[in-house]
């Protein structure tokens, strides 16, 4: 029997010296260009840089910070309108208020100038119409038993004979310094307490009279406010 074959393993043989690769040189790094400015040029660029950045984020913050005030001036307006407003409401209020209370001493202390003033005021009201008294033919005069010498005094003046038909009526119900004059066809009335009255009542419906005010003067002083009639 024979065998013609190799009767090898390996197809290789070891024995013989490996060949050495061939050597593939690495290409050589292709290099920029070298540039076509020098330092200076890129320090003036980068100081021009930042100037620009600089002068950009000045002008961006002033346009914020203008804003931002201009924000702050509009709430201030706005306050101040409002504040100009409750003040003037309070001034208004309060200047009302004070004229109520002007008004409401002067109503309630006005029946009190009777006592300081009334005589006074009676001897002006007799000057006044006595001369249109004398004219009458007969007249009563009614005042308080108190001011029958001051009604003397001022009928002095006229002779007696000019004033026969003149009469005193003292009367307790009369107040000191009011008077009641009557003749045939009129008469003139001045009454203190009416009077204070009737200026409570013109005030009162224009809201000028604090309502307790009024209500105690009208309740003090009752009347129509009327001080003079004729007939």
């Amino acid at each position: 029997m024979s065998y013609r074959g190799s009767l090898l393993l390996f197809a290789d043989d070891f024995d013989v010296a490996a060949k050495p690769l061939p050597t593939v040189e690495p290409e050589p790094p292709v290099l920029p260009p070298p540039p076509a400015y020098g330092q200076e040029e890129l320090d003036a660029a980068c100081a021009e840089a930042r100037a620009a950045g600089y002068a950009q984020g000045t002008a961006d913050a002033s346009v914020a910070e203008a804003a931002r005030v201009a924000a702050t001036l509009e709430r201030i307006a706005e306050q101040l309108a409002d504040a100009a407003a409750s003040a003037a409401q309070v001034a208004e209020e309060s200047a009302e208020t004070l004229a109520r209370l002007l008004l409401a001493a002067v109503v309630a202390g006005y029946p009190n100038l009777r006592t300081r003033f009334g005589e006074e005021e009676l001897r002006a009201l007799l000057r006044h119409i006595l001369p249109g008294l004398l004219q009458e033919s007969r007249v009563t005069i009614h005042v308080h038993p108190s001011m029958r010498q001051a009604v003397l005094d001022e009928l002095s003046a006229v002779r007696p004979s000019e004033r026969q038909h003149l009469t005193i009526e003292p009367s307790e119900a009369i107040l000191p310094g009011d008077a009641r004059v009557t003749w045939p066809h009129g008469a003139a009335v001045r009454d203190t307490a009416n009077t204070a009255a009737a200026i409570a009542d013109i005030l009162g419906p224009f809201g000028l009279l604090p309502d307790p005010a009024r209500d105690e003067t009208a309740a003090e002083f009752p009347g129509d406010g009327s001080t003079a009639k004729s007939r």
